[in-house]
């Protein structure tokens, strides 16, 4: 008897997306192009309950999305952020907004990856994954401020644009 793998995928992947439809920043994702339930699915996998996170850079920071020289890396590397957390996010959230967002995400994608570009040293691709990753943080920071809006904590000013 063969496992259907693809099958079991697919309905692990619709409950989460019933699950995430119950979270506190469920109506904000849904507003936004680009993010979508299962997206809201895989960071709340990876990170937990929003509400435990102080500010936004904490959650950068399990979510990879933090500079690297600001890792405390042990020699068994107990402190470093495991690079298929940082790829899912990559994946799941930085590539859809890239792709699909026409708004605020793409714009400060487009405006960072220029002032990037006028930067000595930076190629193309550096450019485009600094931007990429500015874009994500952005995204991460406005879903921490709705979900904390949802569970009656104050959310934090918005990041420049």
């Amino acid at each position: 008897h063969g496992i259907d793998l693809a099958g079991t995928r697919a309905h692990v992947e619709k409950e989460m997306v019933k699950l995430a439809q119950q979270l506190p920043a469920a109506a904000w994702v849904e507003s936004v192009r680009g993010f979508g339930m299962k997206t809201l699915g895989v960071i709340i996998g990876e990170a937990g309950d929003l509400h435990g996170y102080a500010n936004p850079s904490r959650l950068w920071k399990r979510l990879g999305l933090a500079p690297k020289d600001t890792y405390a890396q042990a020699d068994n590397g107990a402190h470093m952020v495991p690079k298929q957390r940082r790829a899912q996010i990559w994946a799941c959230l930085g590539d859809p907004l890239l792709k699909l967002n026409d708004g605020v995400y793409r714009q400060a994608y487009d405006t960072k990856k220029a002032e990037y570009l006028l930067r000595e040293g930076f190629t193309k691709n550096h450019a485009h994954r600094a931007a990429h990753r500015y874009m994500e943080k952005l995204a991460i920071k406005d879903l921490w401020s709705a979900w904390r809006a949802n569970t009656s904590m104050s959310p934090v000013p918005p990041l420049p644009r």
